[in-house]
């Protein structure tokens, strides 16, 4: 995919409007690419064939080529303000398309009022101010934008599990994702999660189905693994990116949970091009956690 040419520059078109009372748009025929419409603020009805609908903040609406499109800012709403970007996708985009229908060919995903609602807002926009940059990269910037709108609307429309999870649990898991390198305790979690430590372990396993040591070491031990695999990182080097200061408890926490040492683990992915490494030698810190937090 990394070679994949984007599509040509007049199939990508992008607004943001706030458009007023009277704002209407009829294309009886649909149009030859896809259309993606977030509604920022105020209301906007959509159309099909005697049925009617309103759209509101953090709603979004795909319109499949082809299909009728008929919208307007609602009667009594005063303003509509949308993103709208017209485009043909990537070829690895068609798995991002297939969204909830509200009539043949109209997406429809109602975001909920989270982080993720947030998130695409910010993108949508991105990809507005980028495509207007009088620079050669800056549609490929603008499509990169639309792109992470759609795969967080994704997440939305296949009924992603991590959305169910409590907003205080997946600012700990966040926290996490962006501290591999450091130690931690279970109080800094809690403080990121604005739980007591207690409160946090009860949430935790309750959520996630297990505790916040074992899923950050979970976590830490997948970026040990991409790195082994993908790097010529020393396994100190390795240790201490995923925040272990001591090579030799990193190596045993590895060996632990991987059944084999982390020089084993690098050899037979990478067809032996590296000879063993030292495992360890013991440093200043055992680990991310404390042995009592285990």
């Amino acid at each position: 995919m990394e070679n994949e040419p984007d599509p040509p520059f007049d199939s990508f078109r992008f607004g943001h409007f706030r458009q007023e009372a009277r704002y209407h748009t009829e294309r009886p025929r649909g149009s030859g690419d896809y259309l993606f419409i977030l509604t920022l603020r105020g209301t906007g009805r959509i159309e099909f064939r005697g049925q009617a609908r309103d759209i509101s903040e953090g709603e979004v609406l795909l319109y499949a080529p082809g299909a009728r499109q008929s919208y307007r800012t609602a009667p009594g709403a005063g303003h509509w303000e949308l993103v709208w970007a017209h485009f043909q996708p990537r070829p690895h985009w068609s798995a991002l398309l297939h969204w909830p229908q509200w009539q043949p060919g109209i997406g429809l995903v109602a975001l909920p009022a989270t982080d993720l609602r947030r998130q695409v807002r910010q993108a949508a926009l991105e990809m507005v101010a980028e495509a207007r940059r009088p620079w050669a990269s800056a549609r490929s910037f603008a499509l990169n934008r639309l792109e992470e709108c759609l795969l967080r609307v994704d997440l939305v429309a296949r009924g992603d599990r991590s959305l169910r999870l409590d907003p205080r649990v997946r600012r700990v898991i966040d926290h996490l994702a962006q501290n591999l390198s450091r130690p931690f305790s279970l109080a800094e979690l809690a403080r990121a999660g604005g739980l007591s430590a207690p409160r946090l372990s009860h949430l935790f396993r309750e959520q996630v189905g297990q505790s916040p040591q074992r899923f950050a070491e979970q976590m830490r031990m997948a970026q040990a693994g991409l790195l082994l695999r993908d790097t010529t990182l020393t396994i100190a080097q390795v240790a201490d990116q995923c925040g272990y200061g001591d090579p030799l408890y990193f190596s045993r926490r590895f060996r632990r949970r991987m059944k084999e040492s982390p020089s084993r683990f690098r050899r037979r992915l990478a067809g032996g091009f590296q000879g063993d490494q030292p495992e360890a030698r013991s440093g200043s810190r055992s680990g991310s956690f404390r042995a009592s937090d285990r």
